[in-house]
């Protein structure tokens, strides 16, 4: 009994590490990010001047509505460096085929914690920058999070969606070219792949081949023989298995990871965080970049 559950918070724990460890969208474009910055900022301005929660309300000072309105300004500084500068400074850390869940819920923290260190040494300089305390400065994290927690997951189902409209038009604009056109007709010529180890070969037809895959210093093959669908792993690179098939021309790459035969494809599917082939005869779904859609779409229509 003990074991068994031990296996289920295994298969929990497993559950959550994939789900964090999921892509997650990041081309976001120049309009878009102004209008997170600008909107959020805007939000939190308007939200303290008209509410002025938090206490705020029995609070007297000189200009205090100006004071309030500044909170937003904070929030457009701290926003402006960190979703345009240090993106751009750091360009390598925010390739969109590295973002996760994960990554997106740790940067997005680290943005709240930053504006609400901010809102705190705002707030004491402009009052009594002498006062300093522990329980103060948690307080102000947490006020900066209840507030900025609704523009933040409202302006993020907002991407969410966008991206999954656009990937959905994509994936309905295949599935028009792949259902429209003739299918190609089967390449029957045999093709002989070599892997680095010895005597380590596969001959197979361009047409028996569904997809082959990238993993690490090896690539695993999707095809089918004798009737069923079968797998194999050889020790090779994607370029090289590419290099080997050039004379397949139905067989193309549609991600850094895949290549795909055009021919085998039954439809395209979307979602937010992209969309995916689904094959012929097979349960397997093979992804595809956004780069290589034009690639696909040409393909399929020749």
């Amino acid at each position: 009994m003990k074991q068994f559950k031990g296996n289920v918070g295994y298969k929990k724990e497993n559950r959550l590490g994939s789900l964090l460890n999921q892509p997650f969208p990041l081309d976001r474009d120049k309009d878009y990010d102004w209008m997170m910055i600008l909107g959020v900022s805007l939000f939190i301005s308007v939200f303290l001047f008209v509410f002025q929660p938090f206490g705020l309300h029995n609070a007297s000072m000189p200009g205090k509505n100006l004071f309030l309105v500044g909170y937003g300004g904070v929030t457009f500084l701290v926003l402006l460096m960190f979703i345009k500068i240090i993106p751009l400074v750091f360009s390598r850390l925010f390739k969109e085929k590295r973002w996760t869940v994960k990554k997106h819920i740790i940067w997005f923290t680290i943005i709240i914690l930053t504006i609400g260190t901010g809102n705190y040494i705002y707030t004491f300089t402009f009052t009594d920058f002498y006062i300093w305390s522990w329980k103060s400065f948690l307080l102000f994290q947490f006020f900066t999070l209840v507030i900025g927690i609704i523009p933040v997951s409202v302006l993020t189902l907002t991407d969410v969606n966008r991206h999954l409209k656009k990937n959905l038009a994509m994936a309905q604009s295949l599935n028009r070219d792949i259902h429209v056109k003739p299918p190609h007709a089967p390449d029957y010529r045999l093709v002989e792949l070599k892997g680095n180890n010895k005597n380590e070969k596969l001959s197979l037809s361009a047409n028996q081949i569904f997809y082959v895959r990238s993993e690490g210093n090896y690539v695993h093959l999707c095809f089918e023989q004798e009737g069923r669908v079968q797998k194999q792993m050889i020790r090779s690179t994607l370029a090289g298995i590419k290099e080997q098939l050039h004379e397949a021309g139905s067989i193309i790459p549609c991600h850094r990871m895949y290549l795909v035969n055009i021919g085998k494809i039954a439809e395209a599917r979307g979602n937010a965080q992209g969309f995916t082939l689904h094959l012929h005869k097979t349960d397997e779904t093979v992804p595809v970049s956004r780069k290589y859609v034009p690639h696909i779409r040409e393909s399929i229509a020749h």
